[in-house]
């Protein structure tokens, strides 16, 4: 326990420092901007999806046997005249760092840029024996005389702005060009540095590959300072996890293909070396560090996290690490990779705080160039933090009610009937001003309305509207088929005028619409919460009312369920083979909407074209357009069937929601939907459509306290206004 409350006193000081540095927010969102647009160039003329199959083999090739490729590269290594050696543990690695420098009287050491030096904290060890770590590259050099960490994998000065960067030099060189020219600052700054390399007798850097062949180290720079390193001091000390091998030149090739584009949207990097054996009277170290890795080789959820090459592409994506920047994921490895290694180096309770900072818009695994299943991973990171350390004692309550279908719709109906007196038009709940300006609400309260619960649920609805059949008013595919509605436990009890709409589009199409009245959740509030025992109690409950239907199809309007359970129930169940089957079965028979009518109605050109051309802008659900790959469908509905104009978002993105990440860290949830709105108004259309429920409230819920003139609409909910 006190480990744990150390450790929210660590996190908490961090989360609301970087909430007030504007600078840095500015600063990290204009270069997420611009690393996307510049990496959609850079990748214009590869096969990206290709090269990602095959490095993620060549580094599964390893993974399947660490051990004997090890030995292999440390044969071929020692062939070359280098001394390898292996440290179980991050103290053992700077220890025998220190065993070197003492051997060559070395008081100081010149680096290159070494995430596993940050990692092992050698900079800080060395010092409390009397040393000295000088960085080299230059980013990283400015955040050592900051004193601080470096902030991205890549870029570690990425946090501060060229101004902050020449105070830095002047302090350290007593005299600096103006901040404006950056070339001159430049200059400056290396002419300090350069004079370590002189004095240096151990140089000591990372590794990008270690290359199995030919036993060589590759290096990837951009300023030349690791071949420096590398080729002045008498003594080259190489620090590398052992996951760093790579079976053959042609896969480093490859790994070079996908690296610079990945990392720094460049097709190549201007400095690329490989280093066989060292040169004449000089020396060559290779330390091969484990510091966790074995326990997460043997760990088949962490396995593939050890693919990874340190692009740091994950982080450039990541939408929270655009609002609280690198410091607050807990320890060196920042953004999405750094919540799912950093409990293997530094311990669980190190990442208890920040894995929850993830909204799960699954942006970081599309663009990791070895396919690592990070969203996935964070969750299971997440769900080993509620094991050890269980939950906020709110979302534990949530959790157990909702959990219960009684004791969720009794509470549905009380707070339904509590809101009453500050329901307004549309079900909106504005806190008074007086109530939302206190700070434990004002987080949440002062830039956002709140749905209320429903009146009548849809459940209800679809009863008192008369369980009608098909109408049949236009000829489809659908016509016929016996179709159970998955209406969604939030949309059934706050939004039913979607499940209505999905309802209505599917009868005009001809098919029966069965509501099974037992159902409840999909177990997806359990399982973003790391509740897995709760979620799978829930998905069985699910999944038992869906299979009784005996229907053609399954459908639901909201796809984070249809995504739960096609996709993640299949590793919720892992162990468990016979549920693992029924949902492998399930995923067979459901749909979303969009899939649905795109895919499966058979529907002519302009059926629903009122002749409007109505100009609409479409928010991709993260993951509709991540995990289910509904990019074309929702577009095709749009402007072949309904003849919409589509103008496309500049920016594709999450829009904030993330389930109770919204609540948990109201912050980060309107810094993103308030950049989502920024390119929702950039289109200048007037009728946003996307087709999950989570998004639709919280867009709306932005939209209503705004007073914009936008409306927020399921796709449902457009098609249905076509129906009259």
């Amino acid at each position: 326990m006190a480990e744990t409350q150390r450790s929210e006193q660590r996190f908490l000081p961090r989360y609301r420092t970087a909430l007030k540095n504007r600078q840095q927010q500015e600063n990290l969102l204009q270069f997420q901007r611009a690393w996307a647009r510049d990496r959609e160039a850079a990748f214009a003329d590869q096969q990206f999806g290709e090269l990602r199959t095959r490095l993620t083999a060549a580094k599964n090739q390893i993974l399947d046997d660490l051990d004997g490729w090890l030995k292999r590269f440390e044969d071929a290594a020692r062939a070359n005249g280098v001394t390898v050696t292996h440290a179980r543990s991050a103290r053992d690695a700077c220890e025998q760092v220190l065993t070197i420098c003492q051997q060559v009287g070395a008081r100081h050491v010149i680096k290159s840029k070494s995430m596993v030096s940050e990692e092992i904290e050698l900079n800080h060890f060395l010092a409390a024996h009397g040393g000295t770590a000088i960085e080299s590259d230059l980013g990283e050099w400015l955040v050592q005389l900051a004193g601080e960490r470096p902030s991205h994998m890549v870029l570690p000065f990425i946090h501060k702005n060229r101004r902050q960067a020449a105070d830095l030099v002047r302090q350290a060189t007593g005299s600096a060009p103006d901040h404006s020219d950056v070339p001159a600052v430049v200059h400056r700054a290396r002419d300090a540095i350069r004079e370590h390399f002189w004095s240096a007798t151990v140089g000591l850097t990372g590794a990008n590959a270690l290359v199995v062949e030919d036993g060589s180290v590759l290096l990837v720079t951009n300023e030349g300072n690791a071949d420096l390193t590398v080729t002045l001091p008498q003594v080259h000390i190489v620090l590398a996890g052992i996951e760093k091998l790579i079976p053959t030149l042609a896969d480093a090739a490859v790994q070079l293909r996908l690296l610079a584009r990945s990392a720094t949207a460049q097709r190549l990097t201007v400095y690329t070396t490989f280093i066989r054996r060292p040169p004449a009277h000089h020396r060559l170290h290779i330390i091969l560090v484990d510091n966790g890795r074995r326990n997460m080789l043997a760990d088949r959820r962490y396995r593939a996290a050890l693919r990874c090459i340190r692009c740091g592409a994950c982080a450039d994506t990541c939408p929270p690490y655009q609002v609280v920047g690198g410091h607050v994921f807990g320890h060196i490895y920042s953004g999405a990779i750094g919540l799912v290694v950093t409990p293997a180096h530094h311990g669980l309770a190190a990442d208890a705080d920040p894995q929850s900072l993830c909204v799960s818009c699954h942006a970081c695994q599309t663009v990791c160039p070895v396919n690592i299943p990070l969203p996935q991973q964070i969750l299971d990171r997440r769900s080993e933090v509620v094991a050890s350390q269980g939950m906020p004692l709110t979302l534990r309550a949530m959790i157990e009610v909702w959990k219960r279908p009684s004791a969720f719709d009794r509470a549905m109906r009380a707070a339904a009937l509590g809101s009453g007196p500050l329901r307004k038009a549309g079900n909106w709940v504005d806190l008074p001003a007086g109530m939302s300006s206190l700070p434990m609400l004002n987080a949440q309260a002062s830039w956002r309305s709140f749905s209320a619960p429903a009146a009548q649920p849809f459940r209800e609805l679809f009863l008192t509207r008369g369980r009608r059949q098909s109408d049949g008013r236009f000829d489809s595919a659908l016509s016929g088929k016996r179709i159970a509605l998955f209406a969604q436990c939030l949309t059934d009890r706050f939004w039913p005028e979607q499940a209505a709409a999905v309802t209505d589009v599917l009868r005009a199409l001809g098919a029966e619409i069965v509501f099974p009245e037992r159902q409840h959740c999909c177990g997806l509030p359990a399982l973003d919460a790391g509740d897995y025992v709760s979620a799978r109690e829930m998905a069985c409950q699910t999944l038992e009312v869906l299979e009784a239907t005996g229907a053609d199809f399954i459908v639901s309007g909201a796809s984070s369920c249809v995504a739960l359970l096609k996709h993640d129930l299949l590793h919720l169940f892992e162990d468990v083979p016979v549920w693992r089957h029924r949902a492998e079965r399930m995923g067979q028979r459901i749909h979303s909407f969009t899939q649905l009518i795109a895919e499966e109605a058979g529907l002519p050109h302009g059926i629903w074209d009122n002749g409007r051309h109505e100009l609409v802008t479409y928010h991709d659900f993260c993951q509709s357009r991540h995990v289910l790959h509904e990019l074309d469908a929702p577009r095709s509905i749009l402007t072949a069937l309904l003849g919409c104009q589509v103008v496309e978002l500049p920016e594709v993105m999450c829009c904030g929601f993330g389930g109770a990440r919204s609540g948990l860290y109201p912050e980060v949830s309107r810094a993103i939907g308030t950049r989502k709105w920024e390119s929702i108004r950039q289109t200048g259309a007037l009728t946003v459509v996307t087709d999950n429920p989570g998004c639709i409230a919280h867009l709306r819920s932005m939209l209503h306290r705004q007073r914009g003139p936008e409306r927020v609409l399921h796709l449902a909910e457009l098609v249905a206004e076509r129906l009259v």
